[in-house]
């Protein structure tokens, strides 16, 4: 064992002096600390004591110690809390932000908590990942935003080329059965939140608040559910244009569904609408924490 049994063995002791509450057995530590490369001197010298704890706690936490995982809130989670308010200090924000931190450092299949690796500081690697978390979502509405400012309309003059002009007429019929299903396998509550953006052109910040969230989770859902809705119908297509003895077109097919899924939305949800009614005006919408 690199680093030696007896200097892995001092260092998983005085871990587990700074965190008495936890338990991790040691052979799952070492093993752990390996696999993330953690930093160890020359052989028969102790694992550099640098973040040694940090290392120990998030390896607990990653396993699912219930200790572990209050210590992590308490002292590491509560602090990058607080520094997402320069970006941000709305407590609706936040409360999304830490709320989808949370998902991707602890939740299976694989906790993230699991990739730190010792080489700085645990609570700076935590700030990061949650301002990145941040910055997406800030991101996301900017997006959503900018596209509503452009005339959608314009869509269907965009030029790709005489082959994906031939493509879109041949499969016409094919693209809006496509989508009728895509549209179909979609939530009723997914369906309203489409609705009240392409329909009812109702803002970020309207559509969220029946839901209690962030504007930012709302834009994020949406561009989801737009990607979502092109594969599907992708998917759909593909296999049509396969049998018919063509695959190399497939990106550029798929090019032109992109620029068409919203423009083909709309009549689709006004035809569903009664059936689908109103949806509670609680909780976030189907999927509104991006993975």
């Amino acid at each position: 064992m690199q680093g030696g049994d007896v200097g892995w063995r001092e260092g998983y002791e005085r871990a587990r002096l700074a965190w008495p509450t936890v338990t991790l057995d040691f052979e799952r530590f070492v093993a752990h600390a390996q696999q993330v490369g953690f930093w160890l001197g020359a052989a028969g010298a102790d694992p550099d004591p640098a973040n040694l704890a940090d290392l120990f706690l998030a390896c607990a936490s990653g396993h699912g110690d219930r200790a572990a995982i209050e210590a992590l809130e308490g002292q590491y989670l509560a602090a990058a809390r607080f520094s997402l308010k320069r970006l941000d200090p709305r407590p609706e924000f936040i409360d999304d932000v830490m709320q989808d931190l949370r998902s991707k450092l602890l939740l299976p299949p694989e906790p993230r908590i699991l990739r730190y690796g010792g080489r700085g500081p645990l609570l700076a690697w935590i700030r990061v990942a949650a301002h990145r978390i941040a910055i997406d979502g800030l991101r996301a509405i900017r997006e959503v935003v900018g596209r509503e400012a452009r005339d959608p309309d314009s869509l269907e003059q965009v030029d790709f080329g005489p082959e994906v002009q031939l493509l879109r007429a041949a499969y016409r019929e094919a693209f809006q059965e496509a989508m009728a299903v895509a549209v179909a396998a979609l939530t009723p509550k997914d369906r309203n939140l489409l609705r009240r953006h392409l329909i009812e052109h109702m803002t970020l910040e309207e559509m969220a608040a029946p839901y209690g969230v962030h504007p930012a989770t709302v834009a994020r859902r949406l561009m989801v559910l737009r990607e979502e809705i092109a594969v599907a119908v992708r998917g759909h297509l593909a296999v049509r244009h396969g049998s018919r003895g063509g695959a190399t077109s497939l990106e550029s097919l798929a090019q032109a569904i992109r620029s068409e899924v919203y423009l083909s939305l709309a009549p689709l949800l006004e035809r569903t609408a009664e059936s689908d009614g109103d949806q509670p005006s609680r909780g976030l919408p189907s999927g509104g924490q991006p993975k």
